[in-house]
């Protein structure tokens, strides 16, 4: 359902906050027009995310490597 460069879009975006991250949550269907989270959505997101980070560690802890602190 989620590319690997969308799961990495959408934490990257709420990990930066503010409007980019509302903008990448709205363009991924996780929150509505009016900022309303879509659960089922959200939902799949966490699992793809996580699904993720289990098969492949080191592309994940990279990945984090370059999320600012």
């Amino acid at each position: 359902m989620f590319t690997r460069e969308q799961l990495f879009a959408i934490y990257a975006a709420e990990a930066r906050g503010g409007a980019e991250a509302e903008r990448v949550l709205r363009e991924q269907r996780l929150v509505d027009a009016n900022g309303n989270p879509i659960p089922a959505r959200q939902a799949a997101y966490e699992r793809a995310l996580r699904r993720y980070a289990e098969a492949d560690p080191a592309g994940w802890s990279a990945f984090l490597e370059t999320l600012p602190p």
